[in-house]
């Protein structure tokens, strides 16, 4: 396939929930854009499998490799684990997505059960603060990656660019979907921090606040015609958004443009 743009994407691209839906699009993105590798993660063994077979077309660069991890990213371990089996493989990570996230049925605050919501907490905060942190240690280690901007010479190599997926729910409250919300309002503050801590030690660290975006999150027909239909009045566009417009967003903020 031909290169559709140029973002000056030449490295390895980590992208956590990458077995469908916003981490699935945003994997095809680094792709279409000439990234050398992609490390494919998820709890989804088969969703990974499928994207990873996919990528092989979308690919611009002709020495394109892809790796595929199971990781459950709530579990500390795995998310250091997956760094790791990244590293040995391509020596570096230059881009990392944290897409991974869960939800669950509405409820009431004072009707959650405990379980329930930290479920949703584990993956959507715990789990990013877990694969950023070893992200983080990782990209610190690294030099400075020799290519700097094409067409901006006074922007210098980076050591690595993190793109946390958070979501409109982080900057509102949603009746019936506190541990979500309280989740996504939390990686908003993760990511504030972490760019505040490590722009001088060029590493950039921005996140991306999806709205009403058609998924697998929204696994019935119903859920996607309700889906539609709260975006048609409370979207300026007066439409859901699709997976890949989330991904054109990330690989811009990953990029040294």
């Amino acid at each position: 396939m031909e290169r559709s743009s140029s973002l000056e994407l030449t490295g390895v691209a980590l992208i956590t929930g990458a077995g469908s839906g916003i981490g699935e699009a945003c994997a095809h993105a680094f792709a279409r854009e000439g990234i050398k590798a992609a490390v494919l993660c998820d709890v989804n063994s088969a969703g990974l499998e499928k994207v990873a077979t996919g990528l092989v077309t979308t690919a611009t660069n002709p020495r394109f490799e892809t790796l595929t991890l199971v990781v459950d990213v709530s579990k500390e371990a795995e998310c250091q684990r997956m760094v790791n089996e990244a590293v040995a493989r391509f020596g570096r990570i230059d881009y990392a997505v944290n897409c991974a996230g869960i939800t669950r049925p509405r409820c009431t605050v004072d009707e959650y059960l405990t379980a329930a919501y930290q479920a949703i907490i584990d993956v959507n905060l715990s789990g990013v603060f877990y694969c950023m942190r070893a992200e983080l240690a990782q990209m610190l280690k690294q030099e400075p990656s020799a290519a700097a901007s094409i067409t901006n010479p006074n922007i210098k190599g980076s050591r690595g660019s993190i793109v946390n997926i958070a979501s409109i729910c982080s900057v509102v409250g949603v009746p019936g979907g506190s541990a979500y919300v309280a989740s996504k309002h939390g990686v908003i503050g993760l990511t504030k921090t972490a760019a505040a801590e490590h722009a001088a030690n060029e590493i950039r660290i921005n996140a991306v606040l999806p709205g009403f975006i058609r998924t697998p999150l929204m696994v019935t027909p119903i859920q996607l015609e309700a889906l539609d239909r709260i975006a048609k009045y409370q979207t300026p566009a007066r439409r859901s958004g699709e997976a890949e417009e989330v991904a054109a967003i990330v690989v811009f903020q990953s990029s040294p443009r």
